[in-house]
């Protein structure tokens, strides 16, 4: 306990507590007097008057003990007004896992140590299933993250700022009609938000049929942004784009059934750069699920390609083999039309991850 003032200081009847639903717990013993700036020691250990039967709640050095202990692990923590109802201070919910002969409470000096600056080098992991064992060893110091991807290429490890979110940082330009604005960070979009009954794609993405120049298209503009079909893999029509998932579930994914035609179906989102900066490269991670298997082992193989393009009305390019979700059951099921899957089971869906460099930077 620290007295801030330039006066002497009566805690007597105040309350320490750990309990939120007992705020009176412990009272501080009659007389207890801090002096002006004094700071002073007082001991959670369980060991009070209550338990031990010591009047004076007082140990052989001279400290006082309270009737409850704390938990290393943390937990919630009250000073309270001698109304027993008005805390005074607390840690909020709790305060945090506390570590050997390192003590923790509030700053009296206003002094504040920077853990992560501005222009800090960095390295990030997006974590594949692979990868899923990694469990708590990266927090510890020390840790070799040099298999980790580093946002600036060449050795040199990446610099702030990054975040995660729908958008992060700085920017403020105009982003083209039907374009989202990136400003930074990481944009994320799971497709939730079309609801269980959705029939349209989220703002910035379009899903419909490209022409046998689907390489030329430029983003934001496919030729047929189709309204979603609600569908759980049930249906074989082909010529549709769906709002895929389990009947009446939150958790949505947009797809298609594949064709042999030239002319297929895609989904297409488009960003604007309002970075303030060049872009040089972008790491992808996305989760291909497979909510039907169609024609089993009949052309085409069922995959799902990415394509980008960094100017409207550029042609598309495939990012590579690396970034194909190729479909996990594709067994020849002996007749057309095939069978309805679970596309959120693990057998039927894969985390697709990696790092592209970028051709040419993308100015802001």
């Amino acid at each position: 306990m620290n007295n801030p003032t330039a006066g002497a200081m009566d805690i007597g009847g105040f309350h320490l507590t750990d309990n939120a639903g007992n705020l009176d717990k412990w009272e501080f013993p009659s007389g207890t007097i801090l002096s002006p700036g004094e700071h002073r020691v007082f001991f959670a250990s369980g060991q009070d008057a209550a338990l031990t039967g010591d009047a004076s709640l007082v140990d052989p050095l001279g400290f006082v003990h309270t009737s409850f202990q704390l938990e290393g692990s943390g937990e919630f923590l009250a000073l309270v007004a001698p109304d027993g109802v008005t805390i005074l201070q607390n840690f909020g919910t709790e305060y945090p896992q506390q570590l050997a002969d390192i003590s923790y409470g509030v700053d009296l000096t206003g002094d504040q140590t920077a853990l992560v600056v501005e222009g800090a080098e960095l390295s990030y992991l997006v974590p594949t299933i692979a990868e899923s064992g990694l469990g708590t060893a990266w927090t510890g110091i020390g840790f070799n993250d040099s298999a980790w991807i580093d946002t600036v290429p060449g050795p040199a490890p990446a610099t702030t700022p990054i975040g995660f979110g729908t958008s992060a940082g700085g920017g403020g330009g105009s982003p083209l009609p039907g374009t989202i604005s990136y400003t930074g960070g990481t944009y994320l979009e799971d497709f939730d938000s079309i609801g269980s009954a959705g029939t349209s794609t989220p703002a910035g993405w379009t899903a419909g049929k490209y022409s046998s120049t689907q390489n030329r298209q430029p983003p934001g503009s496919a030729p047929n942004n189709e309204t979603l079909v609600v569908d759980d893999g049930s249906s074989n029509t082909k010529s549709r784009s769906y709002n895929y998932g389990t009947s009446g579930q939150p958790d949505r994914a947009i797809g298609h059934l594949p064709t042999t035609s030239t002319g297929d179906r895609a989904l297409q989102v488009a960003f604007t750069n309002n970075t303030g900066g060049d872009i040089t490269e972008f790491t992808l991670t996305y989760t291909g699920e497979q909510w039907r298997n169609w024609e089993g082992g009949a052309s085409p193989e069922e995959r799902l390609v990415v394509y980008f393009s960094t100017a409207a009305g550029s042609a598309f390019t495939s990012l590579g083999a690396s970034f194909e979700f190729i479909a996990p059951q594709d067994a020849n099921l002996g007749f057309e039309g095939g069978i309805a899957l679970d596309g959120n089971a693990p057998a039927n869906r894969e985390v697709i991850a990696g790092t592209f460099i970028l051709p040419a930077p993308v100015a802001a």
